[in-house]
């Protein structure tokens, strides 16, 4: 789980910097590690399974069980798409990449599918 994000001193002082599970686990509640995930690609999944559960994490979404995305690209079920181009900055913290986005726009406008299949991460 992300941790909560604590802009304010008092807050983080409060402890609010913490999640739920968090707090949950250190008031002895038992955790029990869900080991099927079924949301992320088999492929982004394995690195957070790789890095932070031992290889524990297993997915119960397979390679050939995933639709071939159709485009005027070769994109396979996923693809990692570089854009070199320089961020801004936005509100806040906040970082935005206008090239990047045109990008996106570009790519999911070539898709042969519904836009609710798509995921853009």
């Amino acid at each position: 789980q992300l941790p909560a994000t604590i802009l304010s001193r008092e807050a983080d002082r409060a402890g609010l910097g913490k999640s739920l599970l968090e707090r949950a686990l250190e008031l002895g509640v038992d955790g029990h590690m869900l080991s099927i995930q079924y949301r992320m690609h088999p492929i982004i999944a394995s690195f957070p399974s790789w890095r932070f559960y031992g290889g524990q994490l297993q997915t119960g979404v397979h390679p050939e069980d995933r639709a071939t995305v159709e485009a005027g690209y070769d994109l396979g079920t996923m693809a990692f798409v570089h854009v070199s181009a320089p961020e801004s900055v936005g509100r806040g913290h906040s970082k935005l990449n206008h090239a990047e986005a045109a990008c996106v726009k570009h790519v999911i406008g070539t898709l042969r599918c519904a836009r609710r299949e798509v995921g853009v991460i």
